[in-house]
Order: C-alpha cells, then sequence, then structure tokens
C-alpha cells in the first residue's frame, strides 16, 4: 500500500508540473497576443493616417492638374497671338563700310528712294525663297549709320563729286522711303558707326520678337567677337550677312553665316585714292574724269529727273560693265571734255569712260586676284579659246600664262553650267569649262535654304569615281 501510495503522489506531482508548464505557455501566449494586437492597432492607427494623407496629396495633386490645365490654356493663347502677331526684321548697315553705289548717291532724292527699295526687295526675296515667308508676315526695319561729312569726302576726292554733292538729298530720299528706314549721321569718330551698330544688334538680337537681322557689316574683322559670341548662345538663325565689297573679312567669312549679296547696290571695292579717277567741274554741271584704272560712274546711270526710274540690279550691272568695258577702243580716244546734258545715253558714257579696255596687253597686277580684274577675263576666250559674243562686255586682252589660266579654270568650275540647268544638256560633258555639279556637295548650306544656282536634280550627289 506504501508503494502505491507513493506511486500515486509522483504522478500527480508530474501532472501538476506540467499543468504549470501549459498555464505559463499560456500566459506567455496570451501576452505575446496581446502585444501584437496592440502592434496592428497602432498599424492600423497609423495606415489610416497614410490614407488620410494619400487622400489630401491626391486632392492637392487633382487641383494642381485643374491649374496647369487652364495655364496651359492662357500660354498656348499668348504663343498663338505670337504667331498671329507680325515678326520683326531689322536690317543694320554700317554705312562708313558698306558703301552705296555712286550710281544711286548721284541720284539724289530718287537715289535714296531706289536704293532702299532695292534693299527691301531682295530682302523680301530671300526670305520667300529661304524661309517661304511673305512680306505679309513680318514689319522691316533698316538702320545705316555712317559718318556723312567723311564719306561725302571721300566720295569727291574719289572721283564721285555728284554723288558727293547730292549725298544730302539721298539720305532724304531713304528716310523718305519707309517709316522704319532711318540713315543717321553718327558724326565723326572711327567707332561712332561701329559703336551704333553694335549696340542695336545687341538690342535686337535678344529681341523675342526679332525673327532675322540683315548686317551689313562683313568688311569689318572687328564684329567677329559679337558675332561669334551670339553664335554661342544660339542666335545664328538670326544672322544674315549682307555684303557690301565683293571680299568678306577673313574672321567674318569663317563664320559661316549665310549672306544675301546684292550685286550693283553697294561699292564692290574699297576706295582707294591714289587709284580712284579725279573729277572737276564743268559749265554743264557735269563731270568730265582723266584717265585712271579706275572708272567714273557712269552718266547714264547717274542721271536725276524723271526718266532716271528704278535700275534693277540686272540694269546696274549691265551699266557699270558698259561703262568699263568694251576691247574696241583704245585708250587714247579718251575725251577729256565735258558731257553734254543732251547728248545722248552712250554719247554720255564714252565721254566719260572711253568704254576702254583697260587690260589691253597687260599682264594682271600680281597683288589683284583673277576675280577681281577690272574688266574681268572672258572664261569662253581664255578657256575655250573662242568666244562667240560679239559684244562681249569681258576683256579679250589680258596676257594670262599658264598658271593664271589654270586659277580661271578652277574659278570657272564654281559656277553652274548654264546650257545643262536649261536644256538639260551639255554637249561637251566632263570637258565643259563650267561645273555639272556643286562643289559643296550634298551639305550645301545654300541648298538647304532652297537658293544654290546648281538647281537641278543629282547635281549635289557625291561624285563619283
Amino acid at each position: 500500500m506504501a508503494s502505491d501510495s507513493g506511486s500515486h503522489d509522483g504522478t500527480e506531482l508530474e501532472i501538476d508540473y506540467h499543468i504549470k508548464e501549459l498555464l505559463s505557455g499560456l500566459s506567455a501566449l496570451r501576452a505575446r497576443q496581446q502585444q501584437a494586437e496592440a502592434e496592428a492597432t497602432e498599424l492600423r492607427e497609423q495606415l489610416e493616417i497614410e490614407r488620410r494623407g494619400f487622400r489630401a496629396l491626391k486632392e492637392d495633386f487633382v487641383q494642381e492638374r485643374d491649374n496647369w490645365k487652364i495655364e496651359k490654356k492662357v500660354y498656348e493663347g499668348h504663343i498663338s497671338a505670337l504667331k498671329d502677331s507680325d515678326r520683326r526684321v531689322v536690317c543694320l548697315i554700317d554705312g562708313d563700310g558698306t558703301i552705296f553705289s555712286p550710281s544711286y548717291l548721284a541720284q539724289g532724292q530718287i537715289g535714296g528712294h531706289n536704293a532702299a527699295q532695292a534693299l527691301v526687295e531682295h530682302i523680301r526675296d530671300y526670305l520667300l525663297q529661304a524661309e517661304s515667308v511673305s512680306s505679309s508676315s513680318y514689319e522691316l526695319t533698316i538702320y545705316c549709320f555712317l559718318h556723312k561729312k567723311g564719306l561725302a569726302e571721300t566720295l569727291g576726292k574719289a572721283g564721285y563729286g555728284e554723288a558727293s554733292a547730292l549725298f544730302d538729298e539721298f539720305i532724304a530720299g531713304f528716310n523718305q522711303a519707309g517709316h522704319r528706314f532711318l540713315m543717321v549721321d553718327v558724326g565723326a569718330g572711327k567707332e561712332n558707326a561701329d559703336s551704333k551698330l553694335r549696340a542695336f544688334l545687341a538690342d535686337h538680337v535678344r529681341s523675342p520678337s526679332t525673327w532675322k537681322i540683315f548686317l551689313g557689316a562683313s568688311h569689318d574683322n572687328g564684329y567677329v567677337p559679337e558675332l561669334r559670341s551670339l553664335i554661342a548662345h544660339g542666335q545664328s538663325e538670326k544672322l544674315v550677312l549682307l555684303p557690301g565689297y565683293s571680299e568678306i573679312a577673313f574672321g567674318i567669312k569663317q563664320l559661316g553665316l549665310p549672306s544675301l549679296l546684292i550685286p550693283g547696290l553697294f561699292l564692290d571695292q574699297k576706295i582707294n585714292l591714289w587709284a580712284s579717277p579725279r573729277a572737276t567741274p564743268s559749265r554743264a554741271g557735269t563731270t568730265s574724269v582723266q584717265s585712271s584704272p579706275l572708272p567714273a560712274p557712269s552718266r547714264a546711270a547717274t542721271r536725276r529727273g524723271s526718266d532716271a526710274g528704278y535700275f534693277t540690279p540686272a540694269t546696274r550691272s549691265r551699266s557699270r560693265a558698259a561703262s568699263v568695258r568694251r576691247s574696241s577702243t583704245s585708250l587714247s580716244e579718251v575725251s577729256d571734255s565735258s558731257v553734254s546734258p543732251e547728248s545722248s545715253p552712250s554719247q554720255r558714257t564714252a565721254s566719260i569712260t572711253s568704254d576702254t579696255d583697260v587690260s589691253q596687253g597687260r599682264s594682271p597686277p600680281v597683288n589683284v586676284p583673277l576675280n577681281k580684274l577690272r574688266p574681268a577675263p572672258c572664261n569662253s576666250f581664255y578657256l575655250l579659246k573662242n568666244c562667240e559674243n560679239t559684244a562681249c562686255s569681258y576683256s579679250h586682252s589680258w596676257v594670262l600664262s599658264p598658271q593664271l589660266l589654270a586659277t580661271l579654270s578652277k574659278l570657272a568650275k564654281n559656277a553652274p553650267c548654264h546650257t545643262l540647268i536649261s536644256t538639260k544638256e551639255c554637249s561637251m560633258g566632263e570637258q565643259c569649262i563650267y561645273s555639272h555639279r556643286c562643289p559643296r556637295g550634298p551639305n550645301c548650306h545654300f541648298k538647304k535654304k532652297g537658293y544654290c544656282k546648281f538647281k537641278l536634280a543629282g547635281m549635289h550627289d557625291e561624285a563619283s569615281d
């Protein structure tokens, strides 16, 4: 019995031990449950806070989106208004270096009007061809800065007496040709015209309403720093050069800006007082000119009055060429008499220049490039040994060395073959003295702008080997 009692007590103790362990485990489990519930409650509270924050952010986003849509409509309205408004085209001319042709200056007031009209028409044609923009969609403003007295005196010393005498009238006619045309006398001082032009260039190029700027300052490398800065700031699309002299300053040429060349509007050579004609007034109020390497302007192109009319660039070029070149007349036939206003245009021209070919039997000066010779050598005569034009205005009298003939051949290759362009066939083929392909190739800047002279399809393809 004693052993049974002891065994029973051991069993009870073991049961009590396990019960205590279970109760302890249940207590720990309940504690963890309570902790988990507390954490869950805290997470639910945080989630609710986050939800409220998200709803607030969403409401703010919706409000901002609606505001953005409203602002977008406002800005689109502004952009539409700007597109519909007139664009501004500005022409800035350094008149001390980009000098209007004496054939215009000598016409006085009507010459100023005609010069302004020629400038307007060529800018209009350029923008129409290069940008497909009509003149009705922009406003053109022209500023020309110059030292009037100094330039007039220089023209007089160079033999352009009538142009010098009528300079004031020319300026008045130019200014009266348009409401936004202004030719300004900046007075004496080498930098006066430069500083004015630079200031106007800086102001207009920064203006968002300025679309194009035609810059008549290609003669002076002093403008290179300003132009480089404008190009670096992405303003090159606004700039178009307006050359006066046929030779653009080296630094400006290197910039690669597009240019608009207007034949006959400006002097194409710098005034050389040592080589210019000396003029003396005659009793009839006209000009008689002594023999000189540089020709005086033709009276046929400088007459004032209702019959002077408007000279197109082609007419002016022909007039100037006719007054300089005619190989059938010798230097001994130059007349020193004054020109009668009643004489015919041909007589007036002959009286002033004698239509003399100054190249007769002479080699070109060593310091003058072939393309600067006056009169220029005839390509057909020298390269084909045959010129069929009985009224050819180019020289057949220069004595050209083999090296100069090779240079002339290279220069001719820069021009397109007019026979090929007009008839689409050239019987000379590769022997043609002119080019059948654009020397600038597929990357021709003028082709991209739409006014390259090589107009036929395939003229910009890479040359085949």
